[in-house]
């Protein structure tokens, strides 16, 4: 290792000045000297390689990665195409190769192929045989190469280099740091009331809500959508990091790491309702409520924050309670005897029935990736007659879409990727290892949340979903290891109390 690491590391530096060189000829100095720090740092990394790991995974889960891709925009806050995301993703993940370069070569160890990446291949082949029926080539290898690049290479990744409970609880630290690191910016805009101050990206702003008596949208307020750039998404990619922030809690080994923990989730929750996200009130509900169901914490745990949360909220987010009462209308969808709702849920019912009737015309092998949005959603919504609609907007629901664009076949590979997870995560609920089976229980509760969020979100950003179950599936694997092979920090007395 000694005389392997700085070879490689040499290699890195000298790949840095020529690429930096090959900038420089360009004329963009800029991107050059990021371009030398990168990869230099790249090659210090090989002396550290748990450092790539975190690294990466607060770049990509910060959506950093995004953020900086649009510096060269006139507008940081347009959205990158499907296509560029999936790119500038797969590129930053590809810096997982160091660490994993040093545990199969350096280490000699095996290269980590779960029965979950089996199945993601099964369904990387569903997309294949739907992209050749196809009527658009194009879009759907567009589609294509998200899945392989933000699915199929990150999950491979990621699993293969948390080698070790401590990694993957380090990892776990990082993932819930970025999530709070997205929120507080988010916090800081609300409190100072700079909602057009965008802070390069980081602090996006979504749709407005409400309606006056005839149905009109009116402006109340505009909604947080933090670097990510659409405000339920954002709350999606926040709420799967409260069931994680709670097993830190629980399971932190001092009273200083137990506090941090607790300031962080705090900081997330505040980011979901400042998202406004209807959905992610439902799943923050759900998840928060099955907690003591599944023994992550006692119900009487749950007592005092939560009539703090019900005091609190109306008082110092008014507008919050406005939205979540909006939800009272839902019922006129299928009677004209109740109030209508607003127009977005009224467009989202009609794009899921879009969907279901595509669906029905294309069973079993579907229209293929990305079609459904560019050649079906507007025709078919108009024609239900439920909301006009002139945008070609996606399904809105995660089960829809797939079925629609890759059929009953692609569906079920999907399902299979992860009930394969949820499966071993159930099992390991009960481990005699208290802390793994914690650990178990706050993932199944974390995939269970964005499963709940998808009934009323398509798939955009992948590379979420998949870290998510990525870092699952080490889990699963990992908690199946002996406790005393792990180095555990203790818990200390909140641990106990807390259960």
């Amino acid at each position: 290792m000694t005389t392997t690491m700085p070879k490689l590391g040499l290699v890195g530096l000298c790949a840095a000045v020529g690429f930096a060189a090959a900038v420089i000829a360009e004329g963009d100095y800029v991107v050059a000297v990021i371009a030398i720090l990168a990869l230099v740092g790249a090659g210090l990394i090989f002396r550290l390689p748990e450092t790539a790991t975190l690294l990466v995974l607060f770049a990509i889960y910060s959506n950093l990665v995004v953020v900086l891709g649009r510096l060269h925009s006139s507008d940081p806050t347009e959205p990158l195409e499907t296509g560029s995301r999936a790119i500038i993703g797969g590129a930053v993940s590809l810096v997982l190769l160091i660490p994993l370069v040093y545990y199969i070569i350096v280490k000699r160890q095996r290269i980590i192929v779960d029965k979950p990446f089996l199945m993601m291949l099964l369904y990387f082949c569903t997309l294949l045989a739907s992209s050749v029926l196809a009527r658009d080539k194009g879009i759907a290898l567009k589609g294509l190469t998200s899945f392989a690049l933000e699915g199929l290479a990150l999950y491979l990744l990621v699993v293969n280099v948390i080698r070790d409970f401590n990694t993957l609880r380090r990892v776990i630290w990082v993932v819930l740091l970025a999530g709070a690191f997205m929120a507080s910016i988010t916090i800081w805009q609300e409190v100072t009331m700079t909602t057009d101050n965008t802070y390069g990206g980081l602090a996006q702003r979504g749709g407005v809500f409400d309606t006056d008596a005839t149905g009109v949208e009116k402006m109340v307020r505009t909604r947080a959508a933090g670097p990510v750039g659409e405000q339920n998404r954002y709350a999606q990619v926040l709420l799967v990091l409260v069931p994680l922030g709670v097993y830190l809690m629980v399971n932190a080994g001092t009273r200083a790491s137990q506090i941090t923990a607790l300031v962080l989730t705090i900081i997330v929750l505040a980011g979901i309702l400042l998202t406004f996200s209807r959905g992610g009130f439902v799943s923050l509900v759900a998840i928060v409520a099955l907690m003591p169901a599944l023994g992550l914490l006692r119900a009487r745990h749950l007592l005092i924050p939560g009539l703090a949360a019900i005091l609190a909220v109306p008082v110092i987010l008014p507008e919050y309670i406005v939205r979540i009462q909006s939800m009272a209308r839902v019922p006129g969808l299928f009677s004209s005897h109740e109030e209508r709702p607003d127009t977005s849920v009224s467009r989202r019912y009609a794009g899921n029935i879009a969907t279901w009737e595509v669906f029905k015309q294309h069973p079993i092998i579907g229209v293929g990736p990305g079609h459904f949005a560019k050649y079906y959603s507007s025709a078919y919504v108009n024609r239900g007659g439920l909301a006009i609609q002139s945008r070609n907007f996606r399904g809105h629901n995660l089960y829809l879409e797939v079925m629609s664009e890759v059929g009953l076949i692609g569906l079920l590979a999907f399902l299979g990727i992860i009930g394969s997870i949820a499966r071993r995560l159930y099992k390991l609920r009960r481990s005699v290892d208290v802390e793994g089976a914690d650990l178990a229980k706050a993932f199944l509760l974390s995939i269970l949340g964005y499963l709940l969020s998808a009934m009323f979100l398509h798939l955009a950003y992948p590379r979420y979903f998949f870290l998510l179950l990525a870092l699952a599936a080490s889990t699963a694997r990992l908690v199946k290891l002996a406790p005393e092979n792990r180095d555990r920090q203790p818990a200390q007395s909140f641990a106990a109390a807390a259960r």
